[in-house]
């Protein structure tokens, strides 16, 4: 029996929250899960945090006794009840019917957390619901931080998750919150809180537990990420610079190989260890041999995976020209999780060489390597991107620290994106010495698409290491950018990246970062401006068009109160200028010196947030009682009359909000007077992770919204649109990451489908330019919820190249139809350029579903290819013939060259 009492949300929404700022978590993030089917046994616990843990009677509104609906400030509507499918007695069960902006958040409030203290979570749920079902901790109120959080997958059977955190904060009302952002239904049983004196965990592995300690297989599962120092001016450079390691040879702590990094002026450098398990309670000794060409201090930490993560061990070490080996023992927080990592830290010039570096459990030993025999691809510090029919070889070495013998063999395997497998290489492997082998890996490059390598050296048939790197086979380009293409992005401006971006077919680049236009770099005194040309003319001469940043006050404009006088992104740089004619200067000369080489500018990024830009409160500032809308339309007029007084031909790009729907923010800046004073309009539309083909109000739809309220009424003045930054919010799988069960991570076909989706989408709906945001190199092994184009070694992920297939694909097309089938299949048809292409994908988000489409063509029209997302060609009709393409919620294409038409049954 169901209590149907509803409760419904979509009056008057809050903008939603966008992702969770791991930055500001207060508490260890990284979360150990258990999923069973039976009773688990537990720890021995303190007393219940919980208040009616296990969703007893009574109900109100559907609703069990001390629990409540947290969504009011979203667009959702959502239904509650309870319900006697249960672990025991009764459970509560929650349906959402319909998330427009936001996300469903069931929650529980004033739970204590002392700091320094460990929790155990556990909790029954079964469903199906569409992307992760998240259970957190959050500060209740403003500015809502989120303590902890864990993305969990739920099955349509009841499972067990159990996690352990550690309280970083005093907080004696926190909230506990079930939070989705999905459609779907969800049942809740037997939940529980207590503060654990015993750690969960499995038993502990033993010997050396960093993968390729020394480095006799290259740099095989190690990143290097090489930063600026001493200001954001220095960004720029450094990053164009591209500092990468190198592996060395000669008189060496251990075996024939060590890693050196060659560190230039204005540097910090981040070295991160390949993942490793712990068990938390236990003790730990932590080792590496370290020299540096000059005397300098080293910071070693171990810390959890993921941004933002507690370090459970953080040391300063003095080294010098002399290799020595350091030592250091921690004991694992009852709260950690399983995966750690080991990072070297350094800041200034200089040269630093590492080796021999070890975790071990329990005292410190003699170094060992973690196995036997090592395997790993030599890492040059580029994307591995090709084109086709372009030569692809692969090292991949061999270190042997001790003999070889009869036993082991290598095997070399390419899987493709649709989990087909191809062997690249079997053979049988000896050596009658220690050392290092390296082999040339030859790789079809016969037809575009994604492709993981994985590398397993084994002994007698048990493995005993694996390594793996990905390529990308992308179509070559036909042309150069095209001011015209929708395909925009964001990149740090050196080579290697900028390179990589062109072979992907990004047309525009956003500046933010990089910030070589932002006002505190260019201006750091008044009157004096630093230019950084080099990095920005690098990227024009390679054809793209660049959309430049102009914001961020420098310290002495700012009208910021002394408090918030720091460095940060939402310190005084978030504040406006005490003086508008300063910014009026700025910009005036900013536009002036890029004049052909940035023509198109964005005033402020994110005004609307509560970070990027805030109202001052003292009595200097001529804004001091204006609403935040007034003052950035006062940014922008200023920005606009100096810029077009220098260069009548820049286009002024404004809006930029985040607000959720953007009409929203759109609203507020033309009620206090922005039409007349931009080019183009721009928000920001970032969602849970569903794309928004998926959403209860369609993206045309949102689009126009924004557009009736910026035209008001005007037919005559078409207002362009785009959208200038947002990204996939979900934690993508990674390959070297280790993982608990239950957990969710985003597989290539869900974050492929999201990419492909939403822009099909926004361009149909008008939007000019989609820049996205995730292209960066993340350079750190610890960063796996920031995947997006390219994984920790810079290898490119299936995101990258389905991107590059549509810019392809798409190239000088047009939007002219869309149309949706009976069984949910939704139809777009672009034309141009000679042909005309029709993407099909089925409106659905489960990886399973398929509906047969029959694609025909008729006499007299042109044949047709039906193209995959990774630009495979999977069929042809021929014209009077047609095929059964299986069509799932991943699009394909069918390419008809000379404007051939088609017909489509369902």
């Amino acid at each position: 029996m169901f209590d149907m009492s509803r409760v419904k949300h979509n009056d008057h929404p809050q903008p939603e929250r966008r992702g969770w700022p791991r930055w500001l978590m207060a508490l260890a993030a990284t979360l150990i899960v258990a999923v069973v089917n039976g009773a688990a046994s537990s720890p021995v616990y303190a007393d219940e945090l919980l208040h009616n843990p296990g969703f007893e009677e009574p109900y109100r509104n559907g609703l069990s006794v001390g629990w409540r609906d947290n969504s009011g400030w979203a667009d959702v509507d959502v239904e509650y009840s309870r319900d006697t499918d249960a672990v025991r007695g009764v459970s509560q069960h929650i349906i959402s019917h319909r998330v427009s902006a936001g996300a469903v958040q069931f929650v529980q409030k004033k739970i204590p957390l002392e700091e320094g203290k460990s929790y155990l979570v556990s909790l029954w749920m079964k469903g199906d619901v569409e992307g992760p079902v998240e259970v957190m901790l959050r500060k209740h109120g403003k500015p809502y931080t989120t303590y902890a959080r864990k993305a969990l997958r739920v099955s349509n059977e009841w499972s067990l998750y159990e996690f352990q955190l550690n309280s970083a904060v005093d907080d004696p009302s926190a909230l506990f919150m079930v939070r989705t952002a999905g459609r779907g239904q969800i049942w809740l049983d037997e939940a529980s809180m207590k503060e654990a004196s015993e750690a969960l965990s499995a038993a502990p592995e033993t010997g050396n537990l960093i993968a390729n300690g020394s480095f006799e297989a290259d740099m095989d599962r190690w990143a290097v990420q090489v930063r600026e120092s001493g200001g954001y001016r220095h960004e720029m450079p450094v990053s164009f610079a591209d500092v990468r390691p190198s592996i060395i040879t000669g008189e060496v702590p251990h075996g024939l190989h060590a890693m050196r990094l060659d560190l230039p002026l204005h540097t910090r450098m981040r070295i991160t260890t390949p993942s490793f398990p712990v068990s938390p309670g236990d003790v730990y000794t932590a080792s590496l041999w370290v020299k540096s060409d000059r005397p300098r201090t080293l910071t070693i930490s171990m810390k959890d995976m993921g941004l933002g993560a507690q370090k459970i061990l953080s040391k300063r070490i003095k080294v010098s020209g002399n290799w020595e080996r350091y030592y250091f023992t921690v004991e694992i927080p009852p709260a950690s999780g399983r995966s750690q990592i080991l990072m070297v830290e350094s800041i200034g010039k200089g040269s630093i060489w590492i080796d021999g570096v070890q975790v071990e459990l329990g005292e410190k030993r003699k170094f060992v390597p973690a196995r036997p025999v090592e395997v790993g691809f030599r890492r040059e510090g580029k994307p591995h991107l090709y084109h086709p029919d372009q030569p692809v070889v692969l090292e991949l070495c061999l270190a042997a620290h001790e003999v070889i013998d009869e036993g082991y063999s290598l095997l070399v395997n390419s899987r493709d994106f649709h989990g087909m497998e191809r062997e690249l290489t079997s053979i049988n492997v000896y050596r009658d010495s220690p050392g290092t082998q390296c082999y040339s890996i030859n790789h079809p490059s016969d037809e575009t698409g994604y492709f993981r390598i994985l590398a397993s050296v084994s002994r007698n048939g048990t493995v005993v290491d694996r390594a793996t790197i990905a390529i990308g086979v992308v179509p070559e380009r036909s042309g150069p950018p095209l001011s015209a293409s929708p395909f925009g992005g964001h990149a740090r401006f050196n080579p290697s990246s900028l390179i990589a971006m062109r072979k992907l077919g990004v047309s525009w680049l956003r500046m933010h970062p990089p910030l070589g236009t932002k006002w505190f770099v260019v201006e750091p005194e008044q009157g004096r401006f630093e230019f950084i040309d080099e990095p920005i003319q690098y990227a024009k001469d390679l054809g793209f068009y660049i959309l430049g940043s102009l914001d961020a006050t420098p310290r002495w404009s700012s009208s910021a109160p002394p408090a918030m006088q720091t460095e940060s992104a939402h310190g005084y740089r978030a504040y406006p200028p005490r003086d508008i004619s300063d910014w009026g200067n700025y910009v005036e000369t900013i536009v002036d010196r890029y004049e052909g080489v940035i023509d198109h500018w964005e005033v402020w990024n994110e005004p609307d947030s509560g970070g990027f830009l805030k109202l001052p409160e003292t009595s200097e500032s001529p804004f001091e009682k204006s609403r935040k809308a007034q003052v950035y339309v006062e940014l922008v007029k200023a920005a606009y009359n100096a810029a077009k007084s220098v260069n009548p031909g820049a286009v002024m790009v404004a809006g930029a909000g985040t607000n959720h729907p953007p009409v929203r923010w759109i609203e507020h800046i033309i009620d206090n007077g922005l039409a007349g004073y931009f080019d183009v309009l721009s928000f920001h539309y970032y969602t849970s992770g569903r794309p928004i083909d998926m959403h209860d109000v369609p993206a045309r739809e949102r689009v126009e919204e924004v557009r009736k309220v910026a035209e008001n009424g005007n037919d005559k003045h078409r207002v362009r649109i785009w959208e200038t930054e947002s990204g996939f919010p979900l934690e993508v799988c990674s390959p070297i990451a280790y993982g608990s069960p239950g957990e969710y991570c985003a597989s290539d076909n869900e974050s492929v489908a999201f990419l492909l989706r939403n822009y099909l989408e926004w361009f149909s709906s008008g939007v000019e330019r989609w820049f996205f945001y995730h292209m960066f190199f993340p350079d750190r092994t610890d960063r796996t919820r920031l995947a997006g184009f390219f994984e920790w070694d810079r290898s490119p992920t299936a995101l990258a190249i389905a991107y590059a297939v549509m810019a392809d694909i798409l190239r000088e097309m047009e939007f002219k139809e869309f149309r949706e089938l009976n069984d949910g299949v939704a139809v777009m048809e672009f034309a141009g350029n000679e042909k005309t292409v029709t993407a099909y994908w089925l409106k659905n988000w489960d990886p399973d579903a398929k509906v047969d489409v029959i694609m025909s063509q008729n006499e007299g029209d042109d044949g047709a290819s039906i193209i995959d997302a990774m630009g495979v060609e999977r069929d042809k009709v021929m014209p009077g013939e047609a095929v059964r393409i299986k069509v799932g919620r991943v699009p394909v294409y069918k390419v008809v060259q000379h404007n051939g038409s088609d017909a489509v049954v369902n």
